[in-house]
């Protein structure tokens, strides 16, 4: 096995990791878990947004992992949808860090 195949199936482990973690972000801080006053609301949705960003994040690097990995897409253009989702999940997530710091 060459060393993309091991990097690309690092990728679609990476990827199912992530797709787990933004489902238990989403459970975890769910309103209903939480009383009024223990978080406010803007930070929670918040972290509810970067549950989904993180379940979406991982669900895209495991699909494009499978396809490159089975050769229905090649490797260059994952590596570039890779590092293209990487920046715009940090544009995202830049964005919504300063909203947050202006509403407190």
């Amino acid at each position: 096995m060459d060393f993309e195949k091991i990097l690309i199936i690092l990728f679609v482990v990476f990827g199912i990791g992530m797709f787990f973690i933004g489902i238990a972000d989403l459970i975890k801080n769910n309103p209903k878990n939480y009383d009024e006053m223990s978080k406010k609301k803007s930070e929670l949705n918040y972290l509810r947004i970067q549950g989904i960003i993180d379940l979406t994040t991982g669900f895209a690097y495991a699909l494009l992992g499978i396809s490159a990995y089975t050769g229905n897409f090649e490797t260059k253009y994952f590596y570039v949808l890779v590092l293209a989702i990487a920046l715009v999940r940090k544009i995202i997530n830049m964005v919504i860090k300063n909203r947050l710091y202006k509403i407190k």
